[in-house]
């Protein structure tokens, strides 16, 4: 249920799910059964209840179901939208040299921006094969190295594909933070990955071209996930075994 409420706090959350699902999969290819799902009921079971009670009761207080469809609109809205504080897979293939704002930014116009909007969504519409093959890849790696993990540890490698599938702002590059829970059964993966959140901030002071600095701090994190599903394969010595359970 903690999934499901911080899932409707912040959609983040829910790309544990997919850590999960891609897990379960697996399993279910190898086993040639449904019955590794099993293992996996509480999980989903408590992921619904919560949906089916916590959804309603917020609908209530905001005053109708009008409020999740404003919600889904504002959504679609802000990922439609082009801005200079977006990080992603999209933004680093999409990343030109001559495309920086500076270049494109006419004070003169009611949108300052409007230029650099529009090319910064022709090179994003350019590079949707390259990122939807890239997407691919990656969620294949994230199937491998979920395999036969502890559940928990499926999930927090799920929230990988956040900067993968989805755009997102960068006052929410924090949440790598958590991904210090796997110092329990990996610390060196653990400690990677959490470093990425403080050297975004260096990659911010160091560049001041803003669509460098993204493009890099999104390329380092999705480096540090791509490393840190790799290690997980790889099962250095220094990791205890996948089953030892948390401290």
């Amino acid at each position: 249920m903690a999934v499901g409420y911080a899932g409707l706090i912040r959609l983040f959350p829910f790309f544990m799910a997919g850590g999960v699902a891609l897990q379960g999969l697996v399993a279910v290819a190898e086993a040639r059964s449904l019955r590794p799902l099993r293992e996996q009921a509480r999980f989903w079971a408590g992921l619904g209840l919560s949906l089916l009670l916590l959804v309603p009761l917020s609908a209530w207080r905001a005053g109708g179901l009008q409020a999740w469809t404003a919600f889904s609109v504002n959504s679609r809205r802000m990922v439609g939208t082009e801005a200079s504080n977006i990080l992603g897979l999209p933004v680093v293939l999409a990343w030109r040299p001559g495309l920086q704002r500076a270049l494109y930014t006419d004070p003169l116009r009611e949108n300052p921006l409007e230029a650099w909007e529009q090319v910064q969504a022709e090179s994003l519409g350019a590079t949707r094969p390259a990122v939807a093959v890239a997407a691919l890849a990656f969620v294949a790696l994230l199937a491998l190295a979920v395999r036969r993990r502890p559940a928990w540890v499926a999930a927090l490698l799920g929230l990988g594909l956040v900067p993968i599938v989805h755009r997102l702002a960068n006052y929410y590059f924090c949440w790598p933070l958590v991904y210090a829970l796997l110092l329990e059964v990996c610390p060196p993966v653990g400690l990677a990955l959490t470093f990425t959140a403080w050297a975004s901030n260096l990659l911010a002071d160091a560049f001041p071209d803003y669509d460098s600095g993204r493009a890099l701090a999104s390329s380092l994190l999705i480096c540090a996930l791509v490393a840190g599903l790799t290690a997980r394969l790889a099962r250095p010595p220094a990791c205890p075994p996948d089953d030892a359970p948390p401290r």
